[in-house]
């Protein structure tokens, strides 16, 4: 991991990501570039001054922000982008230019507010990324310590395409993976416990501390367990499908990570990532 992405509008989500990313930085030894959108022709602007004044502003605040948590970095830098269109369409394109690894963007739930555009855009961004997302939200402690990562596995072909990423978080952070065997019928079961296997012989051969637990599909119930026992991620994939009008977070991904109290990485399916390995 080279660069991290985060989305930021000053709101205290997007600070919360920002500060969760540095955190993450450290553990990688990686570049944070920070990202703002502005919207154009917007009336519902926090900004009702000139352009100029708007671009001013902005770039004051991201060099208060460098000033701020530029001690906090350990290696690598932070700089910043200002750029202008769609909030999820030029947060995955500045992804792209500047060849990030990963994406972190605040979000508010569905109980939180965000005056901002950080939460409303967060399932958005997760969907038009073009590498992994890590959704904060906005009341989550970003200094938490991740030291149990949850990893459902299910029936679909596409499961195990996040357990190489989910590998080298669990490394970073010397954290125990909680391996989910969720299902919701007998022949989900049956095929959820065959790719669970062999993720766990590939866990075994990265010696990373697995717990296997059986449990249901149910998105509620994986976020719960993650509660529960405490975890500091959720590993899913997008199950992203495809509408007539536009790419759309699957159901059980949106619920996740809508719902979720607990930072979730999203992992889109047939990605290639710079991993160690692969399944």
């Amino acid at each position: 991991m080279k660069k991290i992405l985060v989305a930021v509008d000053f709101s205290k989500g997007s600070i919360r990501a920002l500060t969760y990313s540095i955190k993450l930085a450290n553990i990688f030894k990686t570049d944070v570039l920070m990202a703002f959108v502005l919207k154009p022709d917007s009336n519902d602007s926090l900004y009702s001054n000139s352009y100029d004044k708007i671009i001013e502003d902005v770039t004051k605040r991201f060099e208060d922000l460098i000033k701020l948590h530029k001690k906090d970095l350990k290696q690598g830098s932070i700089s910043y982008k200002i750029r202008e269109g769609k909030i999820h369409t030029e947060i995955a394109n500045q992804a792209k230019y500047s060849d990030c690894d990963l994406i972190v963007t605040g979000t508010h739930g569905l109980s939180g507010f965000e005056e901002f555009w950080i939460g409303s855009n967060a399932r958005r961004i997760v969907t038009s990324a073009p590498c992994p997302v890590i959704t904060v939200r906005y009341d989550f402690c970003p200094t938490k310590i991740i030291g149990k990562i949850i990893l459902p596995i299910d029936s679909s072909f596409d499961t195990r395409q996040k357990v190489p990423l989910t590998c080298d978080f669990a490394e970073a952070f010397g954290a125990e993976i909680h391996l989910l065997i969720t299902s919701d019928s007998a022949s989900d079961k049956r095929k959820a416990k065959s790719y669970a296997k062999q993720t766990l012989s590939y866990l075994e051969g990265r010696n990373i501390k697995t717990i296997v637990v059986e449990t249901s599909k149910k998105p509620l119930e994986v976020i719960n367990y993650a509660k529960k026992v405490e975890a500091g991620l959720i590993s899913i994939m997008t199950e992203q499908e495809i509408s007539t009008i536009s790419l759309l977070l699957g159901a059980s991904s949106e619920q996740v990570v809508t719902h979720s109290p607990i930072p979730v990485l999203s992992v889109h399916p047939k990605e290639l990532y710079n991993i160690t390995g692969g399944l």
